[in-house]
């Protein structure tokens, strides 16, 4: 598996009519089956020990995570925690959703918020996925909780036509442009997507 930089947003203008081949009015599939989830953990940890370990781009205080995991199109939008990086993640419904598109290839989806870029990716016991880089480096972070905080809060943005986030933003953050911690909200449980939690999280992504 490989890991892009790219921004996490590029435009909040609607996407060609063929980029989602399926819409979010399509039935709504049931939770993420917990061994799906379990096999994302256990893939990102395995990239963890062959090509991260140690390196100053991780945070210690961080392990490798799927969590946040929300029905959308035919599938599941959630984020990955990982030492190094917070990543958004689909994973379809149907395992054949995603067998025409190029391995590694770049796919465009319109998310609420706007249109994000995603490469394809395949793991054992998981099959094909999306996944799409949304923050590196994660030393702003200072536990796993406040990870898991981040990530509810990333993909309910993501999920948000509200506003979407700045264009360029992964790209910036990929770079290597330190963030300055904003403390976070005490916004009560299941307003994740609240105005305060919203601003908090881009205060993560913030040069």
């Amino acid at each position: 598996m490989e890991i892009y930089a790219t921004p996490i947003i590029t435009s909040a203008n609607p996407a060609p009519s063929d980029a989602n081949p399926a819409r979010s009015d399509s039935a709504s599939p049931p939770p993420l089956p917990e061994a799906q989830r379990q096999a994302l953990t256990a893939a990102y940890a395995a990239i963890q020990a062959a090509h991260f370990a140690d390196l100053p781009v991780c945070n210690p205080a961080l392990t490798v995570e799927a969590t946040a995991f929300q029905p959308w199109e035919a599938g599941w939008l959630g984020a990955m925690i990982t030492p190094w990086s917070l990543m958004a993640i689909w994973v379809p419904a149907d395992h054949d959703a995603l067998a025409g598109l190029p391995l590694a290839g770049s796919q465009e989806r319109l998310l609420p918020a706007g249109v994000c870029p995603f490469t394809v990716e395949e793991e054992p016991g998981i099959g094909r996925f999306l996944a799409s880089p949304l923050f590196s480096p994660l030393h702003a972070l200072r536990s796993q909780e406040q990870a898991r905080e981040a990530a509810a809060v990333a993909v309910a943005v993501l999920l948000s036509a509200e506003e979407a986030l700045p264009a360029g933003a992964g790209a910036q953050a990929q770079a290597g442009q330190t963030a300055t911690e904003p403390a976070s909200p005490r916004s009560p449980a299941g307003e994740l997507d609240s105005p305060a939690r919203r601003q908090w999280f881009r205060g993560l992504l913030a040069p």
